[in-house]
């Protein structure tokens, strides 16, 4: 959901690698279901894991790898005033029909308060 990262840093001036950084273990683990096997043991040997290994082993691989660098893990509360606004935009972006699964607004707003909770 590259979308998102688009819309956290026009509305909130996130800057876009960080925002992709923040998102990146959630949005993995919703495209999960949608990583062909090939690509995601492709992935697992970058990242130093059994090719074999499940696709939460490499969720929790880049959640670490994100926490190593010191970057944040989750969105600052300010940005639940405008949620559904934010979900509206994101869905309106020409890239969200490219994400590898379908998107709801109902994905992009449990994925938001995974963010805002750090879950």
């Amino acid at each position: 959901m590259h979308a998102l990262a688009h819309q956290l840093g026009g509305r909130y001036h996130t800057p876009h690698g960080l925002a992709n950084a923040i998102l990146l273990p959630h949005v993995l683990r919703f495209n999960l279901p949608a990583i062909p096997a090939d690509r995601l043991a492709r992935l697992n040997r970058i990242f130093g894991l059994d090719p074999a290994a499940p696709g939460e082993a490499l969720v929790a691989v880049l959640a670490d790898f994100v926490r190593d660098l010191g970057l944040p893990t989750q969105l600052d509360p300010p940005h639940l005033p405008d949620l559904p606004g934010l979900i509206d935009d994101t869905l309106r972006m020409a890239m969200t029909p490219n994400n590898p699964r379908p998107v709801t607004a109902g994905d992009v707003k449990t994925l938001l308060n995974m963010l805002l909770d750090n879950g």
